[in-house]
């Protein structure tokens, strides 16, 4: 009776213990799904949060100059704007101009619209001509990135210009950091696009 009992107690343990196993093997993937999710929506806010601060910095204290160099009236001072005179009495923020104002508008505009286009090109597979042609919405971001990257770039160059050579007409050089600039600027908005689909695989 007690081998009969004993017997049974162990045919029940490995029951539950394959049972266990069991629930552990199904359980497991789901985790593991979840914990990669996880650590790569972290990555994704880490990459935005950093990307944006170093985008902001560039574009505000460089890009800016180019748009002063270019767009005289952009050198305005807000504070002389009659509703944001309380920025007269603060240290950092009376030093804010319409440059870099314009500067951050770009910044965002451009890391949008090149984000999409790229996200339709390289992920959906669509040809941007076609779709162009086809969509109104592919159409006015395919135009708009285009002028809008056009404009970045010449606002850089004299940028690199003014603060390198003192405003002179041509430089190579500058040309050459220019043509680096756009490539760097549309293979981070590529870099964006993948950590973000990784991070949302459902969008």
């Amino acid at each position: 009776m007690s081998q009969f009992t004993r017997s049974q107690s162990m045919t029940n343990g490995s029951s539950k213990s394959g049972t266990t196993n069991r629930f552990m093997e199904k359980q497991s993937p789901h985790h593991r799904v979840n914990g990669e999710l996880v650590f790569a929506r972290l990555q994704y806010f880490a990459w935005r949060f950093v990307s944006v601060i170093g985008f902001a910095i560039l574009y505000a204290f460089l890009l800016s100059e180019g748009l002063r160099l270019i767009f005289a009236a952009t050198a305005r001072k807000l504070h002389t704007i009659p509703f944001l005179s309380w920025m007269k009495g603060y240290e950092d923020l009376h030093r804010i101009d319409l440059a870099m104002v314009l500067a951050a508008v770009l910044m965002f505009v451009i890391l949008y619209v090149w984000e999409r286009l790229l996200e339709l090109m390289i992920f959906e597979k669509e040809n941007l001509l076609e779709a162009a042609n086809e969509d109104r919405e592919s159409s006015l971001f395919l135009y708009v990135g285009i002028v809008i990257l056009i404009c970045d770039a010449v606002i850089f160059y004299a940028s690199i210009v003014s603060l390198s050579w003192g405003g002179a007409k041509f430089s190579f050089t500058a040309l050459v950091a220019t043509a680096m600039w756009v490539g760097i600027v549309l293979v981070l908005a590529h870099l964006t696009n993948k950590l973000r689909r990784r991070a949302f695989p459902e969008n």
